[in-house]
């Protein structure tokens, strides 16, 4: 009789858990998600996407992608569920397989998958890959519009950012390519909103100085315009230990520029 009892319990369980409709999960799924309690979440999102949801497959893909389930980033598993979302437009889903396509250096994909969004709903990693990717794709005359295009997305991280207290990388990239863009508008070494960007990076050779590359090179430029000897020297200096920069350790999102800067060093060493 036991036996039989816990058979029928089974059976209603099962009936009940599977007559819940991927609505119902992807809500339990947000519950967990906002509890911050990853693991359920998953499992409620994998019950949604697998009964028809896709947006459930971009959050998947999303947490997958950004390392909320293991946290490591998981390539794989981030581009299998987002692949699952069709064509159908889920931002989730297209961030994933923009900074996928982005960090593969494929620059004009990354744009293509962003340009169907609107700069506001992007985050900061994605808004970066995109000025970027206007940046540094295409020919000459592409880029130099690039660069208007590019511009208020990043100063979109700037603002977003200039209030916290603990500054991620984001916000440094987000500096230093602003203070690149200003500067090539007029190459002008008296800019003060050069300066005012590269300031953001505290004084070189104290504790806490933060040491950005691309940071460097704007550095680098401006001293080697300089007609004093010692300090287009020095300017040098810091075009040489730009141009060297191992992108693993922090400022991955800033390594397209890693070419423009060895280039130029290369010609003017």
């Amino acid at each position: 009789m036991k036996k039989l009892v816990a058979l029928l319990i089974g059976i209603i369980t099962n009936v009940y858990v599977y007559s819940q409709t991927s609505e119902e999960w992807f809500r339990k799924g947000e519950k967990a998600y906002q509890k911050e309690d990853y693991n359920t979440a998953v499992e409620c999102y994998k019950k949604a996407a697998n009964l028809g949801s896709i947006d459930a497959c971009g959050i998947l893909s999303f947490m997958y992608y950004f390392g909320t389930v293991t946290g490591k980033r998981n390539v794989e598993m981030a581009q299998l569920w987002a692949n699952r979302t069709g064509v159908n437009k889920i931002l989730d889903a297209d961030i994933v397989m923009a900074l996928i396509s982005y960090y593969d250096g494929k620059y004009e994909e990354t744009i293509s998958i962003l340009n169907y969004w609107k700069g506001d709903v992007l985050y900061d990693e994605a808004k970066l890959a995109l000025a970027i990717s206007y940046m540094v794709s295409g020919d000459k005359y592409a880029r130099f519009w690039g660069k208007q295009k590019a511009e208020p997305l990043v100063k979109d991280v700037y603002n977003k950012l200039h209030d916290y207290e603990d500054r991620p990388y984001f916000y440094y990239a987000a500096c230093a390519i602003l203070a690149k863009i200003e500067f090539e508008k007029e190459w002008d070494v008296n800019n003060d909103k050069v300066y005012k960007y590269l300031e953001e990076f505290g004084t070189f050779g104290e504790d806490d100085f933060i040491y950005c590359p691309l940071a460097e090179y704007v550095t680098g430029l401006i001293l080697s315009h300089i007609e004093d000897k010692d300090i287009k020297q020095m300017g040098m200096i810091r075009l040489e230990v730009a141009s060297q920069y191992n992108y693993e350790n922090g400022f991955k999102i800033l390594y397209p520029f890693a070419n423009e800067i060895k280039q130029y060093y290369n010609e003017h060493k």
